[in-house]
């Protein structure tokens, strides 16, 4: 992380898997988490075991991102970076389409990627206003390379690439750079 220069990062989905353990290996390096997630319990947990604070919010619930965001960057102003990292991964058997749950469709859709581009609309003021700060996707090599048994999932990451590379480039020339991480397989609560 030598060539990592953000000072405190704001970690949504950081309950369990990937998200903890980047939490934790920040803390490690010296730099300072807010970590988010729906379970206080897992929360204080880790804020106890190491340094860091936390905000519970869940992402499902879009319409409070706003207020979210608001009540986060007024407790920790001096936040430079966000990691996006939450998701969720439901199988879905289309040769059966009595058994797909649209709501659940919509559901896993909504914390994948719509959840993203809410926080992210959200958050870029503040971020702008910053003379350095950064934007960081977790994706899934599953947003390349499908895999059949979840493909909304699969559909939900490869949307969310495609809006990092777009951001990216609408924000080439700011101060704000755009990140995407796509992990390998790993072995997590997903």
């Amino acid at each position: 992380m030598s060539n990592f220069n953000y000072k405190k990062v704001l970690i949504i989905g950081a309950t369990s898997g990937i998200g903890q353990a980047l939490a934790e290996r920040f803390v490690k390096e010296g730099i300072e988490v807010v970590v988010t997630g729906r379970r206080e319990d897992r929360l204080k947990e880790f804020t106890t075991k190491h340094k860091g604070s936390y905000e519970v919010f869940d992402l499902s619930k879009i319409d409070e991102i706003p207020k979210f965001a608001e009540r986060v960057t007024k407790s920790h102003p001096d936040i430079d970076a966000v990691l996006l990292n939450s998701g969720i991964q439901r199988g879905f058997n289309f040769t059966r389409p009595e058994t797909v749950d649209l709501k659940v469709i919509d559901e896993e859709f909504t914390v994948n990627y719509l959840s993203y581009i809410h926080l992210t609309t959200a958050l870029l003021p503040f971020l702008l206003e910053k003379s350095s700060s950064a934007l960081i996707y977790v994706s899934s090599t599953l947003g390349l390379v499908p895999l059949a048994r979840c493909p909304n999932y699969c559909a939900s990451k490869a949307a969310l690439h495609h809006f990092a590379i777009s951001l990216r480039n609408q924000l080439k020339g700011t101060n704000v750079q755009v990140l995407e991480i796509i992990p390998p397989a790993v072995q997590t609560g997903l």
